[in-house]
């Protein structure tokens, strides 16, 4: 997932709307923008009371108040709009939500709506082709808004190598990734990874005379399917050491869709330590839910089996050497 692949809005998600009052429909307006400060909470003068129950992801939490709400009502339900495309047009009424987090509203019975959200330092979530029929009344709409960034921070520690083959002055060691899961959140994992939109991560650890790593920084939705940091050919010194991974939207929509990220330090290197080497990934997350084409994006590496082991010419295990002095 990451990713966000091109269609990604068309999917619904949670919001909220119950009853209302309001005489004179709103004005048509274009985009969260044009929602002015002080917009009403209750809007429309149909006979159907719907009410929007706005969220935060830790819900049951703080109400959002004053967050801007779009309505569009769906007059050809068979073949909608997309949700970009309604964005970039006029909804036919704006709202901004009470102190509750809340937006009443009055529609109208049996038809079709789209309804939009966001607020400030979080996604903007919809709920596609709502029709208002007789299971809808009385049942408020819960829409759940999601972070537009989190830092994520992991520690962990490398064994020392045990595989590890000597030939004259040359030490062999398998390919190895240590792959954690990020964890964006206790119980909207997989809606995180949904909506991933872009990353910069930092590895860090450090090498001494005695303990040594030559790590490059890998992260993909499966083991089998990875973006790698640019290693550099040179072994590293001694101090401390940083490898740095970047991926963009249009890189993420180049991945399979997946409810986890996995991260991780790799290297082919013999991991010398006489304990365990510590490190530390520092992972800067965006998130969004704008559709996004794969385009030009850069494409992580697929390797056929389990794990992510480079292949050496059609057959065998890819090994680096690492060179001792005598």
């Amino acid at each position: 997932m990451q990713p966000l692949r091109a269609g990604l809005l068309g999917v619904g998600f949670a919001l909220a709307m119950a009853g209302c009052t309001s005489d004179v429909p709103q004005p048509s307006v274009a985009g969260f923008q044009a929602v002015v400060e002080g917009a009403p909470s209750t809007i429309g003068n149909g006979d159907f009371p719907l009410t929007l129950r706005l969220m935060s992801e830790d819900s049951p939490g703080p109400p959002i108040a004053g967050a801007p709400v779009l309505v569009f009502p769906i007059e050809k339900p068979y073949s909608p709009p997309g949700i970009n495309e309604l964005r970039a047009g006029k909804a036919t009424w704006a709202a901004r939500t009470d102190e509750q987090g809340e937006v009443h509203a009055r529609l109208e019975a049996g038809k079709t709506y789209t309804f939009l959200a966001t607020a400030p330092g979080h996604t903007v979530e919809a709920r596609h082709l709502i029709k208002l029929d007789r299971e809808r009344r009385d049942a408020p709409l819960d829409l759940v808004l999601f972070s537009e960034s989190k830092t994520v921070k992991i520690s962990g520690a490398l064994p020392a190598s045990t595989r590890v083959s000597r030939v004259g002055n040359i030490d062999f060691a398998p390919a190895s990734t240590f792959w954690q899961t990020v964890e964006f959140h206790p119980t909207q994992q997989a809606q995180y990874v949904f909506r991933l939109a872009g990353l910069d991560a930092h590895l860090r650890w450090t090498n001494t005379p005695s303990e040594f790593a030559d790590l490059s920084l890998r992260a993909g939705f499966s083991q089998n399917e990875y973006w790698e940091s640019d290693r550099s050919s040179d072994l590293p010194g001694q101090g401390p050491m940083e490898e740095t991974l970047a991926l963009t939207p249009e890189d993420l929509a180049q991945g399979k869709p997946a409810k986890r990220l996995l991260m991780g330090p790799a290297t082919g290197l013999p991991v010398v330590t006489a304990d365990d080497l510590p490190f530390e990934i520092e992972l800067e997350a965006r998130f969004s839910t704008d559709a996004v084409e794969a385009g030009e994006g850069k494409s992580p590496r697929r390797t056929p089996g389990v794990g992510l082991v480079p292949v050496l010419g059609s057959i065998g295990l890819l090994v680096y050497v690492f060179r001792r002095p005598n």
